[in-house]
């Protein structure tokens, strides 16, 4: 029935002691992890999701952005600069 499945969901939820979200939330949620996952910088996500605070997504979403600079920082070779000896300065 309609109601049938809202109730199971909500029942299975308690029993496994987890916090209530609602749908949209989960949603929301999903969508903003898929775009910093795929590189999106935190005001993409802000003005893609439409939150009004930059604050709130660098709260919950910061440390998925800080995942995908450290993948690009690892990726990186950081050798010195090599100084030529034969140059007379």
């Amino acid at each position: 029935s309609r109601w049938g499945l809202p109730q199971m969901v909500a029942r299975t939820r308690r029993r496994a002691e987890l916090p209530h979200y609602r749908p949209h939330e989960i949603g929301r949620h999903a969508f903003a992890t898929r775009l910093l996952h795929d590189g999106a910088s935190l005001l993409d996500v802000q003005k893609a999701g439409g939150w009004d605070s930059g604050q709130m997504v660098t709260q919950h979403y910061g440390h998925l952005a800080q995942e995908h600079v450290d993948k690009i920082v690892a990726g990186q070779s950081l050798k010195p600069k090599q100084i030529r000896k034969d140059r007379v300065g």
